[in-house]
């Protein structure tokens, strides 16, 4: 049975600056988790000496690092003028190569 999420605290922060005052927005990191849990039995089905297999995998990913207000992108001018920013760093994903499902070319490796 597969179980995921995602998590972070996230919320807004009034960032004044020297030439005025902006509503930002922050977190504290972004993260995401997966878990699978399977149980396998095989054997005769009646009789308790059958085999059984248990799997548990879990995996925890760093989406995103934190965030702070006075580097976000994310915000508003309140009053004077906005704060200027640069565009942010994006890092790309882990390089991967999809597969037809049923054949892994990874695997054994």
């Amino acid at each position: 049975m597969p179980k995921d999420q995602s998590q972070t605290a996230a919320g807004f922060e009034l960032d004044q600056h020297d030439d005025g005052l902006d509503l930002a927005a922050f977190h504290d990191g972004i993260k995401g988790r997966f878990e699978f849990m399977a149980e396998v039995k095989y054997g005769e089905v009646d009789r308790s000496d059958g085999k059984k297999i248990e799997e548990n995998i879990k995996n925890e990913w760093q989406l995103a690092d934190s965030l702070s207000a006075v580097n976000s992108p994310l915000r508003i001018n309140l009053y004077g003028k906005e704060r200027i920013m640069g565009k942010p760093i994006i890092s790309t994903a882990v390089d991967h190569e999809p597969w037809a499902m049923g054949s892994n070319p990874n695997r054994g490796r």
